[in-house]
């Protein structure tokens, strides 16, 4: 998708899908993707996740605040 002539066919199915909906998009009966394989493997979740998913909506009040401090 570098170039104008690439944009072509993903912009006519985008436009036919804003204005026939997805009947205008898939016209089978069914519609089957294969998984993408970008990504290859799930995080594990640390050992204390409850804990800390505890001890995080204690506090929801304040995450906007730290945030905004944080990330600027």
């Amino acid at each position: 998708m570098n170039s104008e002539d690439d944009n072509t066919f993903l912009m006519a199915q985008l436009f036919a899908f804003m204005d026939k909906g997805k009947k205008a998009v898939i016209t089978g009966d069914s519609f089957y993707r294969p998984q993408p394989k970008t990504y290859l493997y799930q995080d594990k979740k640390p050992k204390d996740f409850d804990s800390r998913l505890a001890a995080i909506l204690d506090r929801e009040y304040e995450l906007p605040e730290l945030y905004a401090k944080h990330t600027f």
